[in-house]
């Protein structure tokens, strides 16, 4: 019977992954790179505003034939966006749902619902990609304001 408390044992067992990163992260050009930037833009009244995959969190959702996409800032101040309507293929659809809270502001869905134009919706694995226009409403004012953005989203469902 093997004695695995030897130091030998217990020392190659924690060098092992030192030894095989040289053949487990061989570049390989066929590769596809599995951090492809997501992200989510928007104008809202002159002010610009972003977020991405690689400094936020971001999360796209489909369900039957619905579609919605969340994001948040990891760090102060907080800014949050949501997005959501019922579409799964390429086209135009109504907005269901929209806010954006940022620079201590708060924008919401207005009466007249968002355009959003999807240029690409791929299956799970591939990308959804698209731009939103159209007015929101201050919630802290109610003025209507004009809104506009893009966004890329890795379909993962």
């Amino acid at each position: 019977m093997k004695n695995y408390r030897s130091g030998k044992f217990w020392l190659l067992l924690l060098l092992a992954p030192f030894f095989i990163q040289g053949v487990c992260n061989k570049d390989n050009e066929d590769l596809q790179s599995p951090n492809e930037e997501e992200y989510i833009t928007w104008k809202i009244s002159g002010t610009n505003g972003s977020l991405n995959s690689t400094t936020d969190s971001l999360t796209f959702y489909k369900e039957d034939n619905s579609s919605a996409m969340y994001g948040m800032t990891k760090t102060n101040p907080h800014s949050s966006f949501g997005l959501s309507f019922d579409g799964v293929t390429k086209g135009s659809y109504p907005a269901t749902s929209f806010y954006v809270s940022a620079d201590g502001k708060q924008f919401t869905s207005s009466s007249t619902p968002l355009q959003v134009n999807i240029s690409t919706y791929g299956s799970s694995g591939n990308y959804v990609t698209g731009t939103y226009s159209g007015n929101v409403e201050d919630a802290s004012t109610s003025a209507i304001i004009a809104v506009s953005g893009e966004f890329h989203f890795k379909v993962k469902n």
